[in-house]
Parts: C-alpha cells; structure tokens; sequence
C-alpha cells in the first residue's frame, strides 16, 4: 500500500472517530446538542471566502468530522481518462499507434548499484505510429490541452517508403498435393 492511500484511510478513519466519539459523548452527557448563548457561538471561517458559525458546539465536531470523511473520498476518485483523437493519412494498411510516457534514465554506479528517483508525470505523452511500408512517425501530446476529456492528436500523415505489393494470378503455380502413405513410420524425431 502506498502513502497516499494510507494517509486517505487514516483521514477518513479519523472522521469516522470524530463522529462516533461525538455520539459517544452525547451518549454520556459529556456534550449537548442543546444551543448556547451567541457569545459561546463556535466559528469556522476560511480564507475569508468561508464562514460556519453555530450555537450548538457538538455539531461542529460532527460536521469536521464528516468533513475528514468526504476530503478523504475526495482524493481518492479515480482519475479522469482522457481520450486521444486524430487523424491517419497517407496509408489504407493497418496501423499500430503505441502511446507512452517520457523515458527516466537511472544512474548505475561503478558497483553495480542503482538508483533513481522518478516522479510519474503524464503531463506529455509520446506516440508512435507504424505502418507497414511507411515511415514511422514520432510525436508527443500535451495532455493539460484536455477539452471535453479529449486531446488532439492532429494528423498524423504516413510517408510511404515501399510500394505495395500487387499479386499477379498469373505468376502463382499450384503445387500439387502428394499425401504421405498411412502407414509410413514418421521421419522426425528418430534417431538415425
């Protein structure tokens, strides 16, 4: 398990706490859902954008902790696919387009020891594209150009370096078909 999901359970393990401590509080007279005086008003406010005041100071220990919960959950959406777009031009043969990241290159001691230290970053991709016959076109996208969920590949225009071949009916000869006899003994795998 790697650190951001253990810090993602630890939060919303937190808020699960908070909540089920505030019922357990309530439970034992401890605090009270009961309002209090304006003066004793509990106040969160955030950046001057956000503002939650209340009079009743055991809600706000619910509501942080629901809080702690929903931010947890929040991190831990699964990212938003993004779809590739684009064009071929130049070939009607199939063509094979491999998608990557950008290679990391680790350092190699004179022992034999390695070690590197990458950040995964998808922010470009690189794309090949093969076709038989043609040339192999190379390319990278940016991927923070993401509009509806979707980049532009653009066109990738295929340069044709071979022709292609066409068969001729009349340079094909049949061969014709001698089946072996049944009951000959087999020519592989005997030593002779």
């Amino acid at each position: 398990m790697d650190t951001f999901s253990m810090i993602a359970i630890i939060a919303a393990s937190c808020g699960l706490l908070m909540v089920l401590g505030g019922m357990f509080l309530i439970y034992k007279g401890a605090m009270t859902l009961a309002a209090t005086p304006a003066v004793d008003a509990i106040t969160i406010e955030f950046r001057k954008q956000f503002r939650l005041s209340s009079q009743v100071p055991g809600l706000a220990f619910f509501i942080v902790g629901l809080l702690f919960v929903v931010i947890a959950l929040w991190f831990c959406r699964p990212p938003q696919p993004i779809d590739l777009v684009g064009n071929l031009e130049g070939t009607s043969t199939p063509v094979t387009i491999f998608v990557s990241s950008p290679q990391w290159h680790l350092q190699q001691s004179s022992t034999g020891e390695i070690r590197g230290r990458i950040v995964p970053d998808i922010t470009y991709l690189l794309i090949e594209a093969v076709a038989p016959g043609c040339e192999t076109i190379h390319g990278s996208v940016d991927t923070r150009n993401v509009k509806d969920g979707k980049v532009e590949i653009g066109k990738l225009k295929f340069i044709r370096k071979v022709d292609a071949v066409t068969l001729n009916a009349a340079d094909i000869s049949a061969v014709p078909f001698v089946p072996a006899p049944v009951n000959a003994a087999p020519a592989y795998g005997v030593s002779k």
